[in-house]
């Protein structure tokens, strides 16, 4: 009779160890809810992390152009400048080499939230800001940004220059990469406008045409022109900037509406807006090494505003 007891105690005790379905059940729905709790949290962290690094990289430029101008009186030329602040940025190696560029990365010249990122290729997301455009502030009589154009070319600027205030004039921002001219796509742009410069309806020229060519661009595009995407260079052959003449995070436009007509106009005619992968802004360098973060719903007066030297504007991007 003892036996039959205590095997029956033990056979008790035996089918005890394991769990059953409805504790198995508990246990999954309890770790998937702590998962769907602290994946936001990790993904937010991440992407909070790669936005403070871009900034530390617009401030690092920043610096590295007043470094510049310490050495030479004036700012980097919106000619390749990031050619000519390589020796500012611990690349002096590299600029004795200017051949080795194509195929060598500079590390704070990318944006760590980038998609389009290909080791080896020395692109670059970051652009000297070139002012308003002809439009608005009569072209040719130069760029009204942190870099100017004369006959001769472009030149830097002098301190003295940013009438308006250093804390008051953009120097560098952001603008996404795009794939190289090989591998465009259509479907890709319908993906992420943001990346390309658009077609829109019809030619604005000259400064009485600037509300209507923004108000084009915002909402009379046509299609993109994959022969002349921004920034699938090397940053040794980036010989343009970005420009305030739409705000941020807005797809950009050539004042063209045909390959015709777009290959007789200056750069300084289209809209190069500042694009980033930053939720809900862009990432901005002022001329006095300051760095902000820009709502991409910015009023277009204070957007314009900031981005020239000598516009006598009042610019807050506080």
């Amino acid at each position: 009779m003892s036996k039959d007891r205590v095997s029956l105690a033990q056979l008790k005790f035996t089918s005890r160890k394991g769990l059953t379905l409805i504790e198995l059940m508990v246990t999954l729905s309890i770790s998937s809810l702590l998962v769907s709790l602290i994946l936001p949290a990790v993904q937010s962290i991440r992407k909070s992390a790669r936005d403070s690094e871009c900034r530390n990289h617009l401030r690092q430029l920043a610096l590295a152009s007043h470094n510049y101008q310490d050495q030479f009186g004036v700012f980097p030329t919106g000619s390749r400048p990031m050619t000519q602040l390589l020796p500012s940025v611990e690349q002096v190696a590299m600029f004795r080499d200017l051949s080795s560029v194509p195929s060598l990365d500079v590390a704070i010249y990318l944006c760590p939230a980038e998609a389009f990122q290909v080791v080896g290729s020395g692109r670059t997301s970051y652009l000297v800001n070139e002012g308003c455009a002809f439009q608005k502030h009569q072209f040719p009589a130069g760029y009204n940004g942190a870099t100017k154009w004369l006959p001769s070319g472009k030149q830097g600027t002098r301190p003295s220059e940013f009438v308006d205030g250093l804390s008051q004039t953009a120097m560098w921002s952001e603008r996404k990469l795009v794939p190289a001219i090989g591998t465009f796509s259509q479907s890709d742009a319908a993906r992420d406008a943001t990346r390309y410069l658009w077609y829109i309806s019809a030619t604005h020229p000259g400064p009485t045409g600037y509300d209507a060519f923004v108000s084009d661009c915002l909402i009379g595009r046509t299609g993109v022109m994959p022969g002349l995407l921004l920034t699938e260079y090397d940053f040794h052959r980036t010989d343009y900037g970005y420009n305030h003449v739409v705000i941020p995070n807005r797809p950009g436009c050539y004042n063209a509406s045909t390959a015709a007509e777009l290959y007789v106009r200056d750069h300084a005619e289209h809209a190069v807006t500042a694009t980033s992968f930053h939720s809900g802004h862009v990432n901005c360098a002022l001329a006095d090494a300051s760095v902000r973060s820009v709502n991409d719903q910015i009023n277009a007066a204070i957007w314009s505003a900031v981005g020239t030297r000598n516009g006598r504007e009042a610019a807050n991007l506080e």
